[in-house]
């Protein structure tokens, strides 16, 4: 590359340990020193699988300028199980613009951005840029739910999204060409898919991008892996990593499981499994899938719980749960193994592969 990309200064990090976070957009962590401090989330996702008591953060302290700000610290990333995640939403649209002008997007090398925050249509996009011929609108959208092998957006529903998405739609069919940029904020997985259990419809609207629109008409989507190191530099050349556009068309489906999630009276949360796929909320959790995994659902529920009961009167197991179940890890992979997980033995031969 020709130079290197970094989030901020490079000394300017501070580690942190997470504890709680009141709000989308603020958490409360403890300093080396032993110090809590409130600090700035600036990611709306649920981060449920990133966000556990005694997590690493990594936080800028914000200059004299920002003296203003009622949070003197903004967090910058998270350290997983695979290395640091970038959860500073703000500052992928600066590692977007860098990668054009680097020529480091593949298959648009030779694109540069020509202006930031673009206003077009009824929507405001992050970047346009051209070949010096033809100019293209694009929206860039981080990502940071991870498998194994697998990355997923978004991790919440997002209806700014949907509305980004049918807009780029209109503008790429109409008037000039539109594409969206996935930014995966690590080096671990090797493919992308739309989180359908989560945003059906986000997942529906691009899937039919896809498979329904011509070729001329088709929005370019690209998703892109960047691997960060403790100081968030870039450590390797960027990858361009395969969507599952096959594997989207075959389980994007309204088939599948809800987790209902109830608070008890004694303070204990209570979930059972209904065989067919309910409004998503905060207390639904769907898991959409062509597959007959009920007997795993409640074998794998079966060792997570506390305990587990028979209600009659309403002929469903209910299982038990001490503590809020969200926040427990166990609880968190055994979603991440049934929601994206259990997809990589569908890949096999590139049979659901489709660029």
């Amino acid at each position: 590359m020709a130079d290197i990309f970094h989030i901020g200064e490079r000394n300017a990090l501070i580690e942190a340990r997470f504890l709680e976070r009141p709000n989308r957009f603020l958490v409360i962590c403890r300093l080396s020193d032993g110090e809590k401090v409130q600090a700035f989330l600036p990611n709306p996702g649920r981060l449920w699988e990133l966000l556990y008591p005694e997590t690493t953060l990594y936080l800028i302290k914000e200059s004299a300028a920002a003296a203003s700000r009622k949070t003197k610290f903004t967090v910058v990333g998270a350290l997983a199980e695979h290395g640091p995640v970038m959860l500073h939403t703000h500052k992928t649209n600066d590692v977007a613009a860098w990668l054009f002008n680097q020529g480091q997007v593949p298959g648009l090398e030779a694109y540069r951005v020509v202006r930031r925050e673009v206003s077009w249509g009824n929507s405001r996009f992050d970047l346009l840029i051209s070949n010096g011929k033809e100019p293209m609108v694009i929206e860039v959208k981080s990502c940071s739910l991870f498998g194994k092998k697998i990355a997923m957006f978004p991790d919440a529903p997002s209806t700014r999204a949907l509305k980004h998405l049918n807009e780029l739609r209109r503008i790429n069919e109409q008037e000039i060409r539109a594409g969206i940029l996935f930014i995966v904020q690590s080096g671990h997985p090797d493919f992308f898919i739309p989180d359908y259990h989560t945003d059906f419809d986000f997942s529906m609207a691009l899937k039919e991008n896809q498979f329904e629109s011509s070729q001329n008409e088709r929005l370019m989507i690209k998703a892109l892996k960047i691997s960060w190191d403790k100081l968030f530099t870039m450590r390797q050349k960027i990858e361009e990593i395969p969507i599952l556009w096959n594997l989207l068309k075959q389980e994007c489906t309204t088939k599948g499981y809800s987790l209902s999630i109830h608070m008890l009276e004694n303070g204990q949360y209570g979930i059972h499994v209904l065989p067919q796929i309910k409004k998503a909320s905060s207390r639904i959790l769907a898991i959409r899938t062509t597959q007959p995994i009920e007997e795993t659902l409640f074998n794998r529920l079966s060792l997570l719980c506390d305990d587990a009961k028979f209600l009659e009167d309403r002929g469903i197991k209910m299982f038990i749960f001490n503590k809020n179940p969200l926040k427990e890890p166990d609880f968190v992979q055994f979603l991440i193994d049934m929601r994206i997980n259990r997809l990589e033995s569908m890949i096999a031969s590139n049979l659901l592969v489709r660029q």
